[in-house]
């Protein structure tokens, strides 16, 4: 019998550790040199991998260039609280007339759209919108064309 503290006495024929079955997972004690080597090289591979996905999330730059987009994204509000029903407002095209800022950043556009009228009749429309900034601060402001 064990004695508290002390370790048991070794058995004559110790029993020889089970090697596990095909598909299960050994650890690392227990795998030879070559497995050991490609196991090293499957994780430096996906190490590359994982950082090649990382350098070309990261790489893709935002735009910050003042376009049509833009201009319909950040005009629209403004817009709407020009017309009788704002709700009836519908976007049609945007051209950028001009860019300004050190990256674009900045400008202006014409914007044409539909929107109903005193009558309930839907009628074309077209707004002249302005982006600029200065400091920190951006604005915009918008004039409905006749």
């Amino acid at each position: 019998m064990a004695e508290y503290g002390k370790s048991p006495e070794p058995t004559a024929n110790p029993e020889p550790k089970a090697k596990p079955a095909a598909g299960k997972i050994k650890r690392w004690e227990d795998l030879t040199p070559s497995e050991k080597k490609s196991g090293i090289g499957c994780a430096v591979v996906l190490v590359a991998i994982l950082g090649g996905c990382v350098g070309l999330c990261s790489s893709h730059k935002y735009s910050s260039e003042w376009n049509s987009i833009k201009a319909k994204v950040f005009c629209a509000d403004e817009i709407k609280e020009k017309l009788r029903d704002p709700d009836s407002y519908r976007f049609e095209s945007a051209l950028v007339t001009k860019t300004e800022g050190e990256n674009n950043e900045f400008g202006s556009a014409t914007i044409n759209y539909r929107a109903k009228n005193g009558f309930g009749g839907y009628v074309r429309g077209v707004a002249t919108c302005k982006h600029w900034g200065e400091g920190d601060k951006s604005y915009i402001r918008v004039t409905l064309l006749p």
